[in-house]
């Protein structure tokens, strides 16, 4: 009985060892995000990106990738100083085109866009969007917006009358009570939103014109130890 159990033991100890030296073997690559539904939601906790790492982690033994937290408005800097290696679903006109953020990107890994929403109303309709003069508009904070000329500063922004809330959901609450005319969202968290509660189609005004629409990348950088192309093809197999 002893014999048996010290042999169990052995293979159980060494099985363990194996592990973590398979795991310390690996390339640890460090990927930043900030809340941005659906896509990094809870500070990382959940959303595409998490579900993503997961994927990435079980489906090879090179890389181990880790979620760092950044914010939309430090993202570039810390790319720049190296406290991340890449992040995800960015497009190129978000700012980082500047001299000051040099980055290395991948192809489009996902197309998408952003839509002005309104309360429906009888006498609304889709030229209800064709001014905003005299409207509350409410967007999010550290987002880029096209009709803001991509600007992100808030006092700048407040100047011409738009708004910046932390959420999609203290935007959209806002709207349904009223609070503010317009809310700015992304296409996947509208998508989201009506199927989780498909009563909201009928209060709601969407936009069929967008405020832009967006090719979203990876953004690595350039020092980073996984290549464009080696992220590029492990995302698309496993982004399903």
């Amino acid at each position: 009985m002893r014999l048996h159990y010290l042999k169990f033991l052995s293979s159980f100890v060494l099985f363990f060892c194996i592990s973590f030296v398979s795991a310390a073997d690996k390339i640890s690559i460090r990927v930043g995000g900030y809340n941005f539904p659906p896509f990094v939601e809870q500070d990382g906790q959940a959303g595409m990106v998490n579900d993503l790492l997961k994927k990435l982690n079980s489906s090879q033994e090179k890389f181990q990738f880790v979620f760092v937290s950044t914010s939309a408005n430090r993202r570039y800097r810390d790319l720049k100083d190296k406290k991340m290696d890449l992040i995800f679903f960015e497009d190129e006109s978000w700012s980082w085109d500047g001299p000051d953020t040099p980055h290395l990107k991948t192809g489009v890994i996902v197309n998408g866009g952003e839509m002005f929403v309104a309360l429906k109303k009888k006498s609304r309709d889709q030229k209800y969007f064709d001014s905003f003069n005299r409207k509350k508009i409410r967007g999010i904070f550290g987002y880029h917006y096209n009709f803001a000329n991509m600007k992100t500063d808030p006092e700048l922004l407040r100047k011409k009358g738009i708004s910046l809330g932390q959420s999609n959901e203290e935007n959209l609450k806002d709207l349904l009570e009223e609070r503010i005319d317009i809310i700015v969202m992304n296409s996947f968290v509208i998508e989201k939103k009506l199927k989780e509660d498909p009563t909201l189609k009928e209060k709601l005004l969407i936009s069929t014109k967008k405020d832009q629409t967006y090719q979203l990348r990876i953004m690595l950088n350039p020092q980073s130890q996984i290549s464009a192309e080696e992220i590029e093809k492990l995302t698309l197999a496993n982004l399903k």
